[in-house]
């Protein structure tokens, strides 16, 4: 309920969207029709460039973000088998610590400040789950170094189900002892049956907290719907930001099959402003 609500003036995040949301692969079309909307931030990744035309969409990308005042504060690493930073095989880890470092350079293309990661490939079986978190800390003490060379921070992506880091307390073990470079992507989406807890787990994460994945869904497993349409309590959720100063991306990350760009768009601009921008201007007292 919007009801009996009054004004909390210290967080209006400005609308972004992850481009796979909207056109994947990514067109020369879709790059226009993003120049003509209301979001400010995106997020890119290099599974949405393909095909021969791939060079000349990331250069029209950046061309659009540069000439429009946009920007593209995320880039979100590849993940998979050869990309797992918690693989208990040596070998694999090792490779994927350098294909993400490789990766920093098409970050900065874009002027990225922050990489998000996925910890882990699933499922993680319970008995090698203390190996797979030893192998991701390695991985990120690896991975410092370049990072601060190339001026970025990194965000580990909270899961779901068996994979690493698919709770609060499981991710800040995995970064304690590491610098501000670190931190978390709260995917909403990702809480499972825990929906009621996010409030909690941004007070939790605190400064740890770099970025957002926004969506909604059933409260039983991820579905990547619009804000309003599931369990995710939106209005406590806002409230929670807003108490920890949160000043991060504020980034769309949904599945609309069947429609157009043009028409994804539209609905992700129609749900921030008639939904979500409404409690991020008024959220009601008794949930901070």
């Amino acid at each position: 309920s919007q009801r009996n609500l009054t004004p909390l003036s210290t967080m209006i995040l400005p609308l972004g969207i992850s481009l796979k949301s909207i056109a994947d692969p990514l067109t020369h079309e879709a790059i226009a029709l993003l120049s003509q909307s209301a979001f400010r931030t995106f997020e890119t990744t290099p599974r949405i460039f393909t095909g021969a035309d791939a060079d000349a969409l990331k250069t029209a990308l950046t061309g659009m973000i540069r000439s429009t005042g946009r920007a593209v504060p995320t880039f979100h690493a590849p993940y998979g088998p050869r990309h797992d930073l918690s693989a208990p095989d040596e070998s694999v880890r090792t490779g994927a610590v350098a294909s993400l470092q490789a990766e920093f350079h098409e970050a900065k293309r874009f002027d990225a400040e922050l990489v998000v990661v996925h910890a882990s490939v699933e499922p993680v079986a319970p008995e090698l789950r203390t190996s797979h978190l030893a192998q991701l800390r390695k991985s990120l003490r690896d991975l410092d170094p370049r990072l601060k060379q190339f001026g970025l921070r990194l965000a580990v992506e909270l899961l779901p189900r068996s994979c690493i880091g698919n709770t609060t307390a499981e991710l800040l073990g995995i970064l304690e002892g590491f610098d501000e470079t670190f931190g978390v992507c709260l995917d909403v989406n990702h809480m499972m049956t825990r929906a009621d807890t996010l409030p909690q787990t941004v007070r939790d994460l605190g400064r740890r907290l770099l970025s957002l994945h926004i969506s909604d869904y059933g409260g039983i497993d991820e579905d990547h719907a619009l804000p309003g349409t599931g369990v995710v309590p939106w209005e406590a959720l806002l409230a929670a930001l807003a108490a920890i100063g949160y000043q991060g991306v504020f980034n769309y990350e949904v599945r609309l099959p069947g429609l157009s760009p043009s028409e994804r768009i539209a609905a992700v601009e129609r749900n921030y402003t008639t939904f979500i921008l409404p409690l991020m201007r008024c959220v009601a007292p008794r949930s901070i």
